[in-house]
């Protein structure tokens, strides 16, 4: 009798636990203040972005415990109408444990992440990011924001810790990889004015607001090398600095495309002492300067 007493306790709370889930979800599509929602969530995000203006189109309640926005407009404050971040579609899914899955599409591609968040300490944790297949030929904003043009498809993966009260002082890591792209160069070097790239993998960590690149590569059509670096975030955009250090190689498709890189390479090569050619990036993304050497 007691079994079957317990069985039925059992069975109840579950009802209850459900009938509260169902009746939490219908007040929510009932009232969920979707407009007030979207422009407090905007307005934290410009807080927290200081020179960020940030536009959503709609946020929308889905049984059971699901937000969606579309068309997230993120851009510089000084140039609203020209956005250089466009989220498709991204929705959070939650659970009891303050957990919540995120998801959502952007220029082509697709991303994911399991956030968590501690209450009283306002911190918060992406685990398992994957962006995939970020088509930069559609990122038209970033074309625009770096002044030249871009293809080619980007994949990155890692994981993030930082606090409510500071995104951009949190600390990231992780690897990203671009594939079958192009960069146009902005000052031609000899008689090249883009290069392009087969593959590039780097490995990255970003600790207040400072991303460093570790050892990381490339196979172009023009050149193989490796690089390393330091990108320090700032806002707006084009003025973040940056520098890049690294060594290349002239493939052989480049020399015997353009003979004249065989004789450069060569006395370069002598100039430095090394079998492969040293180079240096810097500057700020706006207007970066190449040269070869350290």
């Amino acid at each position: 009798m007691n079994e079957v007493a317990s069985r039925n306790r059992i069975l109840l709370y579950i009802l209850y636990f459900l009938y509260g889930c169902i009746l939490t979800s219908i007040l929510l599509v009932v009232f969920f203040p979707a407009d007030k929602f979207r422009l407090y969530l905007a307005l934290k995000v410009e807080k927290e972005f200081q020179g960020i203006a940030c536009r959503i189109e709609s946020a929308e309640y889905h049984f059971p415990l699901t937000i969606r926005f579309k068309n997230i407009h993120l851009s510089e404050i000084h140039r609203p109408e020209h956005a250089f971040i466009v989220i498709n579609d991204l929705s959070i899914t939650g659970n009891l444990r303050r957990q919540f899955k995120i998801s959502g599409h952007l220029y082509g591609g697709e991303f994911q992440s399991r956030l968590s968040i501690t209450q009283h300490s306002g911190s918060l944790r992406l685990a398992d990011i994957r962006i995939h297949h970020i088509n930069l030929e559609k990122w038209t904003e970033l074309r625009s924001c770096l002044g030249r043009d871009l293809s080619g498809y980007l994949d990155i993966a890692g994981s993030y810790s930082g606090n409510l009260k500071g995104l951009l002082d949190g600390e990231a890591k992780g690897s990203a990889m671009l594939h079958d792209g192009s960069v146009e160069l902005l000052q031609p070097i000899l008689s090249l004015t883009e290069v392009n790239v087969r593959r590039s993998e780097v490995k990255f960590t970003l600790q207040q607001r400072v991303v460093t690149l570790g050892k990381s590569s490339f196979n172009g059509l023009e050149f193989d090398g490796t690089f390393r670096g330091m990108f320090h975030i700032a806002f707006p955009f084009d003025k973040s600095m940056f520098e890049i250090t690294g060594n290349v190689s002239p493939t052989p498709s480049l020399i015997r495309t353009y003979w004249q890189w065989k004789n450069a390479a060569d006395m370069l090569k002598r100039r430095y002492k090394q079998s492969t050619l040293p180079f240096v990036v810097n500057g700020t993304l706006g207007s970066p300067r190449f040269r070869f050497g350290g």
